[in-house]
């Protein structure tokens, strides 16, 4: 997204909506079968800041009144539930309905096809209300976004309520209901804890909270997991969480876009992009911004979830019901333990993934160029250079982007100015195959190879239109930036990029290490798996679930590869782009 530019995402679509649609489509058959740091926070001068310095992790806070019943920082007092056996392979000990334990295939990846005949749970979503809420009545967060499987989840929760329980679920589909109960807890004591703490030189925002209860996690196979808290007064969030094995081995390894999720949070008053929170402010505002974002604090918005709920979940659910042998994995565990990749035969990255560090990319162009492939279901991916550091909770909670490079007193290759911009130019292109373009904008999605692999069979004709499936931020090939060939555009649609005429297109790549790229090249995409329109819906779907099963193989592009269609839409070498009767489509003249 543009350095002062953004979009209001409270108006994008809830779970809630999500898995009412994925019950709608599967009734009508629709839908598819952190961490070393590095190093203290540097500062440079941000509007009136110190030229350098560094954010020291912030102590553990005093005791605070008005925050009886929170646990010991340093002692997990809560066993959150009396010993009642489970079945082998489950979390400790547990209590409640849907309690069987995730079946493994023996190396912690998940058995999609064992866990659809798990039951689902029904209710789980919160409350329009919760969802709508300013100011929650309870919230929290883990100590770690992403854990191997035995390593207990500390828990801080303020709430309103003196008592609450947790209740963990496991994304995916379930026979479309979305989640499955995998543990609960006896009630834990609750109370409110201190408000947001501020750090005045990086405008830093993080809760300064005491543990509330420690969360098991033995036995879970990998996966995306939320912990559901349930105050004794009605009030309920989520905390989500992310159980990865260390290596991939022969499984497609999905990535969420946590670092993103926390670029946006807005809480305690400010994100990564305005001093109010909002996706794009005013000049005022955006010199306001944090440019330091912490994981040590609730989500504010997808229900307490990030990005999960609203840009991430509907693949979730695809990838599942499509029996795919899948690892899971936060996109910032890359930064220091890139042998996630080891062994995989794709890496997913689910929806809106702009926030990257050096070692990050480093770690997915190894894999690609080993074989690897990719899938890039959304827009705006790796667009953001940044730094991460550590926190009092643990490494990489920390991630650090000034946007500006006159801003970021760290004047190396590590520089947080965007990844195509000086002093160190490198754009995303030579790895998406696409570049990220505009925010801030919608227009109809255009299929113009109706007989590529993707889309063959579904009766369709050239320009036929997906409506509303642009935007609201999107990525197009840009011939003058070289992207990696032979490069196949299978959708070229006309989309207005800040009032001038521009195109998104969606693309598959060969590489040659056999590896085969896909980039949806619009940030909605997975929302058309649960679109309303049923031509969108089924067109989506059917080009999900084939995306998934090509990247889900070894080297993709030797059994589908690209064939190069770049110069059907563009001028070579000017990369002017051109209409569906092959006319250069030339920008006007702004008034």
């Amino acid at each position: 997204m543009p350095a002062n530019g953004g979009r209001d995402r409270d108006r994008r679509r809830t779970v809630a909506d999500g898995t009412v649609r994925l019950m709608i489509v599967a009734l009508l058959g629709g839908l598819l079968v952190a961490c070393d740091g590095t190093g203290p926070v540097t500062t440079g001068k941000a509007s009136g800041g110190p030229s350098s310095g560094t954010a020291a992790a912030a102590p553990p806070p005093a005791s605070l009144p008005g925050t009886a019943g929170t646990a010991s920082p340093s002692a997990p007092a809560v066993s959150p539930a009396p010993a009642t056996p489970v079945p082998a392979g489950g979390p400790g000990t547990t209590r409640g309905t849907g309690t069987r334990a995730s079946q493994s295939t023996g190396q912690g990846f998940v058995d999609t096809a064992v866990e659809n005949r798990l039951p689902g749970a029904r209710g789980w979503q919160t409350s329009q209300s919760e969802r709508s809420g300013r100011r929650r009545r309870i919230e929290g967060f883990g100590h770690a976004i992403s854990v191997t499987a035995g390593t207990p989840v500390r828990l801080f929760v303020s709430a309103s309520a003196s008592t609450f329980r947790i209740q963990m679920l496991r994304l995916g589909w379930y026979q479309g209901l979305g989640a499955r109960e995998v543990w609960t807890s006896v009630p834990v004591a609750g109370g409110l804890q201190a408000p947001a703490r501020k750090d005045p030189v990086t405008r830093m925002l993080s809760a300064p909270w005491k543990v509330s209860a420690t969360v098991p996690t033995d036995g879970l196979v990998a996966g995306d997991y939320v912990l559901k808290l349930l105050g004794a007064d009605g009030a309920s969030s989520f905390v989500p969480f992310i159980v990865r094995e260390t290596r991939s081995t022969d499984a497609l390894l999905m990535l969420n876009s946590a670092l993103t999720w926390v670029a946006y949070n807005p809480w305690g008053g400010a994100n990564s992009y305005s001093a109010t929170g909002g996706g794009e402010g005013s000049t005022k505002g955006f010199e306001g911004r944090s440019v330091v974002s912490s994981f040590d604090r609730p989500f504010a918005r997808g229900s307490g979830t990030g990005g999960l709920f609203d840009e991430e979940f509907n693949l979730v659910s695809a990838a599942e019901r499509g029996g795919l042998r899948l690892n899971y994995a936060a996109e910032g565990d890359l930064h220091s333990t890139p042998q996630i990749l080891d062994g995989a035969r794709g890496a997913a990255l689910l929806g809106h993934s702009e926030y990257w560090s050096r070692p990050m990319r480093a770690a997915l162009t190894a894999a690609r160029d080993r074989g690897v492939n990719l899938g890039f279901f959304g827009a705006n991916h790796i667009f953001r250079r940044i730094r991460l550091a550590p926190s009092a909770q643990g490494p990489d909670r920390l991630m650090i982007n000034y946007k500006l490079a006159a801003e970021d007193p760290d004047k190396t290759a590590d520089s947080t100015a965007d990844w195509p911009k000086d002093p160190f130019p490198d754009p995303e292109i030579s790895l998406l195959g696409t570049q990220y373009r505009c925010a801030k904008t919608r227009a109809d999605l255009v299929i113009t190879e109706p007989d590529s692999w993707l889309f063959s069979g579904l009766h369709l004709t050239r320009g036929q239109k997906l409506p509303g499936m642009i935007g609201p931020e999107y990525d197009r090939v840009v011939p003058a930036l070289k992207p990696p060939r032979p490069i196949q555009i299978m959708a070229h649609s006309p989309v207005p990029c800040y009032g001038q005429p521009d195109f998104s297109d969606l693309t598959w790549y060969s590489h040659p290490s056999g590896a085969g790229v896909f980039s949806a090249g619009t940030l909605d995409w997975n929302m058309g798996l649960t679109s309303r329109d049923k031509l969108t819906r089924t067109v989506v779907t059917t080009a999900t679930e084939r995306v998934l099963a090509a990247i889900a193989r070894p080297k993709a592009a030797q059994t589908v590869p690209a064939i190069d269609t770049m110069a059907r839409y563009y001028h070579n070498p000017s990369g002017i782009p051109l209409d569906l009767d092959g006319k250069p489509v030339l920008p006007s003249k702004r008034p």
